[in-house]
């Protein structure tokens, strides 16, 4: 009797399976991936994020969707993804205001303690132009103006938060001028004003600005940019013109919850660099404004996303800028 229920008993488990602890692991990716943008669909954060979800995707053979999440200077987006499932299937794309979110805002969390990093994608700058009926030709010729007529220039600022907003508040604090945020929603919607003149500067995207500076609406005085673009050789960097506190460049990472397994996210990381690699991809990128970033590590990622934070951190506590 004893050794029919044992006989039993092994059949019965041998029919149920293996136990949960020894059940293979999930090959990754098994299911639909998901990269949250924290802009708006169709602009330039959607565009880089597609030209390497596309080929990722098609090197998976498994569906990757973007999805636009904009709202509150990225804010909305960030959140959906810091209260994630840290499994891998939803990635976040990093921009110059993720690791500021808790400056900016009165949140219990920080970037790099909510995220990992997986890979750099690449950064951007932009130009400092002016209305071509503005009597200046340099930024040391905006600064003096701006000294003359303190309070009465505006400039244009797409976001709080952003390299264009950033970096003109650094020349500010630097050089003792009072020029006035005019706050709109991304910089096209602002464009109108300040060709006509209604604004008096903007730090603004390459691929918004080259078109208009061209047409000869708008005069480029300088690029925020560790180097000059090809597309104005003639015209400097910042640094070049005597501004090199006006460091800011956006920068652009795939990020995941901070919890993902370490094998997931280097799996993610190895993939997004090949997709880097890639000439049509790095071409689509560039097309879009960007310039594709160096292949990186998800150490150095996590290193470049703690030291944004703290830097952030610092500045908008010693300039008494209050979180929201």
């Amino acid at each position: 009797m004893r050794g029919l229920l044992l006989v039993t008993t092994l059949a019965l488990v041998a029919a149920a399976g293996p136990s949960p602890a020894q059940a293979p692991a999930e090959p990754f990716p098994a299911r639909l991936l998901k990269v949250v943008v924290a802009w708006p669909a169709g602009g330039f954060v959607d565009v880089i994020t597609r030209a390497v979800t596309e080929k990722v995707s098609a090197s998976w053979g498994s569906p990757i969707i973007v999805e636009s999440k904009p709202g509150a200077y990225g804010l909305i987006g960030t959140e959906l993804v810091v209260k994630s499932p840290p499994d891998g299937y939803t990635w976040f794309v990093g921009t110059l205001s993720t690791p500021m979110s808790s400056s900016l805002y009165k949140k219990p969390w920080s970037a790099a303690n909510e995220f990992a990093g997986v890979a750099m994608i690449g950064s951007s700058a932009v130009i400092a132009v002016v209305p071509a009926t503005l009597p200046v030709n340099s930024m040391k010729d905006f600064v003096e103006l701006a000294r003359k007529q303190p309070g009465k220039l505006d400039y244009l600022n797409p976001s709080i938060g952003s390299a264009s907003h950033l970096n003109i508040e650094l020349i500010k604090l630097k050089h003792g001028i009072n020029v006035v945020s005019v706050p709109y929603n991304g910089q096209p919607p602002g464009m109108t004003d300040l060709m006509s003149g209604r604004l008096q500067f903007g730090l603004i995207a390459p691929q918004v600005a080259l078109p208009h500076i061209k047409s000869g609406k708008l005069k480029a005085l300088a690029v925020a940019f560790p180097t000059r673009l090809p597309e104005l050789p003639d015209v400097p960097t910042l640094a070049e013109a005597g501004f090199p506190e006006a460091n800011v460049v956006a920068s652009y990472t795939i990020l995941v919850p901070k919890q993902t397994p370490r094998d997931i996210v280097a799996r993610i990381s190895a993939e997004v660099g090949k997709a880097l690699a890639d000439p049509a991809v790095r071409k689509r990128i560039e097309t879009a404004g960007a310039t594709v970033a160096s292949p990186s590590t998800p150490e150095q990622v996590d290193a470049f996303l703690a030291g944004e934070t703290s830097r952030w951190a610092d500045f908008f506590a010693k300039n008494k800028m209050s979180p929201e």
